[in-house]
């Protein structure tokens, strides 16, 4: 999604680009959501690494609805929840 947009598109070509390049990256999204989700049910088994840590992060930045909440955050697991 971040990536260099064409220059010649202005106006609605750019946000049809735009759109189109969300729907076809969406799946893509979804399964990096899945394998993250599976890195965190390991804190359920008493587990805490980096790699943990770091899906607990991309979480927040992947689905900042569910993940993102600042407001519970344990600062002994430096986790944004």
């Amino acid at each position: 999604m971040a990536s260099e947009r064409p220059g010649r598109l202005k106006g609605d070509e750019l946000e049809q680009y735009n759109l189109l390049l969300e729907e076809q990256a969406d799946p893509f999204e979804q399964k990096a959501i899945q394998a993250h989700e599976a890195n965190l049910q390991r804190m359920r088994q008493g587990l805490w690494n980096d790699w943990i840590r770091r899906s607990v992060w991309a979480l927040a930045e992947l689905a900042p609805g569910k993940y993102g909440k600042h407001e519970q955050r344990e600062d002994s697991y430096d986790a944004p929840f």
